[in-house]
């Protein structure tokens, strides 16, 4: 046979048998890769996860740019370079940024108020960072509760609801 009967004859038999496997069962060029009919849709789809992930990229620096002040300012604290009413105006202002994170505060410091949910947040935070030496950990929550309970009294704080 000639070279050009055989190729004609085995590329017919090719195509009867992907248009068979075609037929029997439409979905397998897309389970193994090759399925060039929904290129369009892929791209979207990957076109929206790169947007997603963008948007989760902010949204982590935020909250990584949010931690790194608290921090600084717990430093303060704990140094005496800041006063517990100023940390707690700062953290305040900081989680009104995100909403549900007042959210998650009013959970995990249920209060009478949104401030004395924050004025917890603040003391539990101090907590976390002086949990290496627990002498100045415990005499430093003492100190806070103390102010903090002061700092509730206070008229101006309660216009920060």
């Amino acid at each position: 046979m000639k070279m050009v009967v055989r190729i004609s004859i085995a590329l017919a038999v090719l195509l009867g048998f992907f248009g068979g496997v075609s037929w029997a069962y439409p979905n397998w060029m897309a389970d193994v890769g090759v399925d060039v009919w929904h290129l369009s849709e892929y791209e979207r789809e990957l076109q929206a996860g790169q947007r997603q992930i963008t948007e989760l990229d902010h949204v982590s620096n935020c909250i990584g740019h949010r931690i790194a002040i608290k921090d600084e300012l717990i430093r303060g604290l704990i140094e005496g370079r800041e006063t517990y009413r100023d940390v707690v105006i700062q953290f305040w202002t900081l989680n009104h940024q995100s909403p549900n994170l007042m959210e998650f505060l009013a959970i995990n410091y249920p209060a009478n108020s949104r401030i004395e949910s924050i004025c917890w947040n603040v003391i539990d935070y101090t907590k976390t960072r002086t949990r290496d030496n627990p002498s100045l950990s415990g005499e430093m929550e003492r100190k806070l509760i103390l102010e903090m309970q002061a700092l509730l009294q206070d008229p101006e704080l309660s216009n920060l609801q």
